[in-house]
């Protein structure tokens, strides 16, 4: 019997981490713009309330990547936990019916409702890896072919960053977003 990959979650308070969480399933959730719209602002909105750095996320069709400094009082599963739990409060009541039945043979399972029960992160130790996974980043939506542009997909930092919102000591200017 295969076992079920927990990751072993980097980042402690301050740091600077890498971090990717997929839906149940792998299933696109996501895949309608008013709900990557939703999960977008959820991320700008839980940077800001728990004053993380935010320097670039994608919003895919069934997971998100983000680089962000966490809290200075919380390490990265515990924020990542937050961003799950009110994704997933906010996002499961909007889901359709295909959406919902994508990722029905998992919901319940270890207590899941929409996320896979982990997420994985790295810690970032130097500007050159930084600078990769902000260009990983970017790159998915034009790697999945949703665009041939990095700048021209909406649900990416790479726009504000086209637009001069970045600054690379703090990341993204979240008071001029959204």
């Amino acid at each position: 019997m295969a076992r079920y990959r927990h990751y072993k979650n980097r980042g402690g308070p301050g740091d600077l981490i890498f971090a990717t969480t997929t839906a149940l399933d792998f299933a696109h959730i996501l895949r309608r713009p008013e709900m990557k719209d939703l999960m977008e602002t959820l991320i700008l909105e839980t940077h800001r309330r728990y004053q993380a750095q935010l320097f670039a996320y994608v919003v895919m069709n069934n997971h998100f990547h983000l680089v962000s400094r966490t809290p200075e009082l919380h390490g990265s599963t515990w924020f990542m936990q937050r961003l799950k739990e009110k994704a997933t409060k906010e996002l499961l009541p909007r889901l359709n019916d295909t959406e919902s039945g994508l990722m029905a043979a998992q919901v319940g399972l270890d207590n899941r409702e929409c996320w896979q029960r982990s997420f994985d992160s790295i810690k970032i130790y130097h500007r050159q890896v930084r600078g990769q996974k902000i260009n990983y980043i970017h790159q998915n939506p034009v790697r999945a072919g949703l665009v041939n542009d990095i700048a021209s997909y909406r649900w990416s930092s790479a726009r504000h960053f086209a637009a001069s919102l970045w600054n690379p000591e703090t990341g993204l200017d979240l008071e001029r977003l959204k």
